[in-house]
This record gives C-alpha cells, structure tokens and sequence, in this order.
C-alpha cells in the first residue's frame, strides 16, 4: 500500500503490517481485528469506525490520527503514542495493554 492511500472498507483480519508505514492511510470501516501492528506508523491515519479488537499496536505510532468509533477491545497497545491524536468513541477493555490510549499518551 502507498502511504497516504486508502483501504476503506477493507477486510484486513490478521494481515501483517510489522513496521510498516501506513501514515495517512484512510482505514474507515476496515477490519484490522487480529492485525500485527507492532512498530507500525500510523502518523495522521484517519481510523473511523475501524475495527482493532485483538490487534497488537506495541509500539505503533498514532500521533495526530483520527480515530472515532474505533473499536480496540483486547486489543494491545504497550508503548503505543498518539500525541496530538483525536478521540471519539473509542471502545477500550481492561485488556488493553499499558493503560488507555490519550490524545497526550507518549508525549
């Protein structure tokens, strides 16, 4: 994929995007659930009614992106950052390694 390109729509279960860059990406309504995440960056990302349950963000970058109606139910996010990034409605579990994700969380 092509950073700044789009995947709306799109069945993505359990692909995996270890360390790659999906900067600006257009993810709405995709289905990340189970997807390797780790390293990735996400910078500016618009992920709006996308679905990350059980998807591992270890370390991924999310800084600056949109993210509404995202569900991350069991998803893990341990050293994840997301300074300046926009939340609305995002499903969050006690599963959620390394504690909730904030518009400020690695700043």
């Amino acid at each position: 994929m092509i950073p700044g390109s789009s995947a709306v729509g799109r069945h993505l279960v359990g692909c995996d995007y270890q360390g790659r860059s999906l900067a600006g990406f257009n993810l709405t309504s995709a289905n990340l659930s189970g997807a390797n995440l780790t390293g990735a960056n996400l910078t500016g990302a618009i992920l709006n009614n996308t679905n990350l349950s059980y998807a591992n963000l270890t370390n991924s970058d999310l800084d600056l992106a949109t993210l509404t109606n995202v569900n991350l139910h069991g998803a893990t996010v341990t050293g994840a950052t997301s300074c300046g990034a926009h939340f609305t409605s995002v499903s969050q579990s006690a599963e959620v390694g390394g504690g909730p994700l904030t518009a400020s969380t690695g700043c």
